[in-house]
């Protein structure tokens, strides 16, 4: 039997405010089948709560009446009992006769997992590929998906962008990840104080369009300005005149003259367009090209009695700029922590050589700066490499957007994105050789990875990452790549142009 078409969604008048803050108001638009749709904006603006209305977990403060399609939503992560097994999680709305289907597409995803195994007790990027399964297979007519790209390796990704651009009813998901909206969307929804803006195409389409729509209101509103000063002027005159000689009728036309300029210029005020606050990152270092960081020759590591890179053939100087890449679970993290233990000195195996006095910072995915609940001001200051007054304390915060209000609240009080950007701050306020970067960009909104990539575009020192952000990674310009492959690492010398 042939599965009825999906529905058309028609949202009418949406508002949605939590306690004093307005995420968005009056908000009209409409979702189309065979659509898939980018939700961008800044971290806190609104996006995950505009999902959850659609998947019905939040309601809106205006009357709303639901969408009648089938619905799959994919939170940022899995949310279910503790002791919920594999298959119980992947089964939960499926039917029974279907249950073959997990098996092969379990093994495309390359996910080799226990279905009897807890899903607590997977890797986080094994429960991204469980969820990413459980939608695959859910073949819901409208598909929901917030942040689906983070921790996903190339694989997957082209395994996700598969499945939504083969989906026949709509798709809405939350993403940052540019490339990814480059290559998925046909439509683009921005929410943007409090407002949400419409865009046909892909994120290339957007900028574009968003940067026609600026220079246009911009200009709109120097031509108001200038009209307003013009008529201004007049009526500065007309009542110089006026105040010399005693005129009724004059007076008679300032009067009509005031009122014409309230209804047609100050009632119909054409309002200056905001720009984006630029967040200012600067990378000061201390190596020259060709310094020696480390060398790393005929050395294996592993994990838990397994081995995850046989041989390790390695070696990083003074300025280049490395990236790791490969498949997940094929030992890329693990390998960071051991360069690190090789650098802190915890660890000294044969075959490896260390350059004299190298300054480096780790950057950890799993950082502990995101479970503080230090007051802000006091963790900064504690973490800084090199002491300030206080007037530097607070201009350097105030540098990546926080206010006085943020500045003395609790590190509980801010988002993700506002945490990392204080880890870049304390990574960067001293010299350094070698900045270790594990999946930087992960949660992060645009304007923040943007504010990361202008650093290291321009920073000058020796740089060894991890990302599956091909946005991202472009933009940086590595000239060298390690892939981990068969347990070997490969090497790789990009020529930049």
């Amino acid at each position: 039997m042939k599965k009825e078409t999906s529905k058309s969604i028609h949202i009418t008048q949406w508002s949605k405010s939590f306690w004093d803050k307005i995420l968005f108001s009056n908000v009209s638009i409409n979702f189309h089948p065979g659509e898939k749709i980018g939700i961008i904006g800044k971290n806190g603006c609104g996006k995950t709560t505009f999902l959850k209305i659609l998947a019905g977990e939040e309601n809106v403060d205006t009357w709303w009446i639901g969408n009648k399609n089938s619905v799959a939503y994919m939170q940022q992560e899995i949310t279910c009992e503790a002791g919920t097994t594999v298959l119980e999680y992947i089964t939960q709305h499926m039917p029974a006769w279907e249950e073959y289907k997990i098996y092969p597409l379990m093994e495309e995803l390359h996910l080799v997992i226990d279905l009897n195994q807890t899903v607590k007790s997977l890797s986080w990027w094994e429960q991204k590929k469980l969820q990413l399964a459980k939608i695959i297979l859910s073949n819901a007519e409208l598909m929901l998906l917030d942040e689906p790209t983070n921790h996903l390796d190339q694989h997957s990704l082209e395994i996700l962008q598969k499945c939504i651009l083969d989906h026949q009813g709509i798709v809405l998901f939350v993403s940052h990840d540019r490339h990814f909206l480059n290559m998925i969307c046909n439509k683009l929804v921005e929410i943007e104080d409090k407002n949400i803006h419409v865009y046909h195409g892909n994120y290339e389409i957007y900028k574009a369009e968003k940067q026609a729509r600026y220079e246009k209101q911009m200009q709109a509103h120097e031509t108001y300005q200038k009209e307003k000063k013009k008529r201004e002027t007049r009526m500065g005159d007309m009542r110089q005149r006026a105040s010399v000689y005693i005129n009724p009728a004059l007076w008679r036309l300032i009067k009509s003259k005031e009122k014409y300029i309230a209804r047609e210029i100050y009632a119909k005020e054409v309002v200056k367009p905001k720009t984006e606050k630029n967040i200012h990152l600067y990378a000061t270092g201390g190596t020259h090209k060709g310094k020696l960081i480390f060398e790393i020759r005929d050395q294996g590591i592993w994990f838990d009695d397994t081995i995850l890179i046989q041989q390790i053939n390695m070696d990083i100087r003074g300025k280049e700029k490395v990236l790791i890449a490969w498949k997940n679970g094929s030992g890329k993290t693990t390998l960071l922590k051991y360069i690190v233990a090789l650098l802190n000195k915890t660890i000294s195996p044969e075959n490896t050589k260390m350059g004299n006095n190298i300054t480096f910072d780790y950057f950890d995915q799993h950082n502990d700066i995101m479970e503080s609940k230090d007051i802000v001001h006091t963790r900064f200051e504690k973490h800084l490499k090199i002491k300030t007054d206080e007037n530097g304390i607070r201009s350097q915060l105030a540098m990546i957007g926080l206010s006085t209000h943020e500045i003395f609240g609790s590190m509980t009080n801010l988002s993700y994105g506002q945490k990392v950007k204080i880890r870049f701050l304390q990574m960067l306020s001293a010299p350094i050789d070698l900045l270790i970067l594990d999946e930087p960009t992960n949660h992060l909104d645009i304007p923040t990875r943007e504010a990361i990539e202008t650093m290291l575009e321009e920073y000058q020192w020796a740089l060894l990452f991890v990302s599956h952000d091909q946005y991202f990674a472009e933009k940086i310009r590595n000239n060298i790549v390690y892939h981990i492959q068969d347990k070997h690492l490969i090497k790789e010398i990009h020529l930049l142009v």
